[in-house]
């Protein structure tokens, strides 16, 4: 077992196989496994797809993000430190801030969280579209992300082993008991997954645990108290208005957190009124054509 768990070798090898050049490229692609960009594709799936797969598919996102934070500080494993293949100081400055958050972490190692994300949402992607080339797609990502992880010294080769069994055993276990249920359980489920997140951050819970479990109540008080319609958006729609008022949120949310630090207290307040305007604005007027003007709302 501990030539996986603390496989330094692996970290050697998958350096030996990429010239130092290519580091930041490395780093590029690790981060298609931050949470932050896989919420944005998870926003994105929910409001350009059937709203109601989407938000299921939100809510499944949402509580691997949490599972990972909950078993993160439950198992309290260190991370690697090894180190940078390559110093930040030599990397170009045009990649210099990308590669320096993808190589220099913190936190716990057990399971990576770019290893279980990637699998459970690009999986579930790949699931939802059926075809071989999206089977194909999601394994290069979640392979990419994991050897990157590795590649960076952030996560020993059983870290990420560790995160693609339990991203895998979560998604088969998620999809078999939400698929027949209304889409809102899948965001509780993510409510509750996060409350044990931040039990086991107690007694200061972390800004990430803060984060997981305020958006995944915003998105289910929004889902449930707000009629939105379930015809996804078309990419030629005029969306510029909730675009604007998603922006202008966002904007708002990130000045308050800049303004006030990141205390758990604030980053939950804002992570509930980022959840709650990601699943309402869709119920925005989008200057729709007559015909399309009043989309199909889902029934109460």
């Amino acid at each position: 077992m501990a030539l996986l768990t603390r496989a330094e070798w692996a970290t050697e090898v998958a350096r030996g196989l990429v010239p130092d050049a290519l580091a930041p490229a490395i780093g590029l692609v690790s981060h298609l496994g931050d949470p932050v960009f896989l919420v944005a594709l998870l926003v994105l799936t929910y409001w350009f797809t059937d709203r109601e797969r989407g938000v299921r598919l939100l809510g499944i996102g949402l509580g691997a993000l949490a599972l990972v934070i909950f078993l993160k500080n439950l198992l309290l494993v260190p991370r690697p430190t090894i180190g940078p293949p390559v110093p930040a100081e030599s990397i170009p400055w045009l990649f210099r801030t990308s590669y320096r958050l993808a190589s220099e972490a913190d936190g716990y190692a057990i399971p990576s969280g770019h290893a279980l994300g990637t699998t459970v949402v690009y999986l579930a992607l790949a699931m939802r579209l059926g075809t071989s080339r999206a089977y194909g797609a999601a394994a290069a990502i979640i392979a990419g992300v994991g050897f990157a992880r590795i590649y960076l010294g952030v996560h020993y080769l059983g870290d990420v082993v560790i995160g693609f069994l339990l991203g895998v055993t979560y998604l088969l276990l998620a999809t078999r008991l939400l698929d027949d249920r209304e889409p809102r359980v899948a965001l509780w489920l993510a409510v509750g997954i996060g409350s044990l997140g931040v039990l086991a951050t107690a007694p200061i819970p972390t800004s990430d645990a803060m984060a997981t479990i305020g958006f995944a109540t915003g998105a289910g008080v929004s889902w449930q108290a707000t009629d939105v319609p379930t015809q996804p958006w078309s990419p030629s729609l005029a969306l510029w208005r909730p675009l604007a008022v998603v922006g202008g949120v966002g904007l708002a949310l990130g000045l308050v957190i800049l303004g006030v630090g990141t205390e758990p207290l604030w980053v939950l307040v804002a992570a509930v009124l980022a959840g709650v305007t990601v699943v309402a604005v869709p119920g925005l007027r989008t200057g729709t054509p007559a015909d399309a003007a009043t989309p199909p709302y889902r029934e109460p």
